[in-house]
């Protein structure tokens, strides 16, 4: 189980498959059906970008992630072409073969998104909130969870052998 449904949680459940033989993501927002900014993500409309390392992994993970990205509109920045202002001045120019993708977060989000949701053994809990834990201090065993915004909704317990939390900074747990 992965609680939050945000680009950390999507990738922690696609690097579940094939470990797990049923993953659900308990997500508290509801999906966009494209690329469109979402409450639930605090710096969505800030400029957004990944480094080589960063697109690296992602391609890594999951194969042709790049292309798709740069497909979909996201722009390839060689790292030889930005001029780099820090604390201490501006850094000396040079050249690189190292590149960073630049698009927008929705963009990201959008596409890590339709490759989790093609996943046969991905479920789905959008518009939920995790209200508790199950098992003990020294073994998790689940989650409660109920309809998001409504605090008289039932409290359902799921089972888990496993539960990530990537629900992010504002998480409880």
């Amino acid at each position: 189980m992965v609680i939050g449904g945000g680009l950390a949680g999507l990738l922690a459940a696609w690097a579940l498959r094939g470990y797990a033989e049923r993953i659900v993501i308990v997500e508290r927002d509801r999906y966009p059906d494209g690329p469109a900014f979402r409450s639930g993500v605090p710096q969505a409309r800030h400029a957004h970008l990944l480094l080589e390392a960063g697109h690296r992994a992602l391609e890594e993970l999951m194969p042709g992630a790049r292309e798709e990205l740069l497909a979909a509109g996201a722009v390839r920045v060689p790292m030889s072409g930005v001029h780099w202002l820090s604390a201490a001045g501006w850094l000396a120019k040079y050249e690189s073969e190292v590149a960073f993708l630049s698009c927008t977060r929705p963009l990201l989000d959008h596409t890590v998104l339709r490759r989790v949701r093609a996943e046969p053994s991905v479920r789905w809990l959008e518009n939920t909130d995790v209200v508790g834990l199950l098992g003990t201090p020294g073994e998790l065993t689940g989650v409660q969870v109920r309809a998001r915004g409504d605090a008289r909704a039932r409290v359902r317990e799921l089972r888990a052998e496993m539960v990530v939390d990537a629900s992010g900074r504002t998480s409880s747990v």
